[in-house]
């Protein structure tokens, strides 16, 4: 459905979800941080997979006004680390939608 070859050239845990917080696509170091096999990854809710809670993060900005192109910083608010996060256009090659 997505193409991996991309995202594994990011060298950071790097991972896609849908509108959904499905996880459609990881890389290795995601997968290696994460200490999951791939196939356990995808398909797992972010907040299940990142956080092991049962819900969305009550900051999660998946469904904000979208700013595509732009970079902003996302602090966790379990290990109070700080990331980057880069909202980019995906779409789904199997139905075309853009999310």
């Amino acid at each position: 459905m997505y193409q991996n070859i991309h995202i594994e050239t990011i060298g950071d845990e790097a991972f896609i979800c849908d509108e959904n917080y499905t996880i459609v696509a990881c890389n290795s170091a995601f997968k290696n941080k994460e200490d999951l096999k791939n196939i356990e990854i995808i398909g797992m809710k972010c907040y299940e997979a990142i956080f092991k809670i049962n819900t969305p993060c009550a900051d999660c900005t998946l469904h904000q006004k979208k700013q595509t192109y732009r970079f902003h910083e996302w602090k966790d608010p379990f290990s109070e680390k700080y990331y980057n996060v880069l909202r980019l256009p995906m779409e789904d090659s199997k139905t075309g939608k853009i999310f």
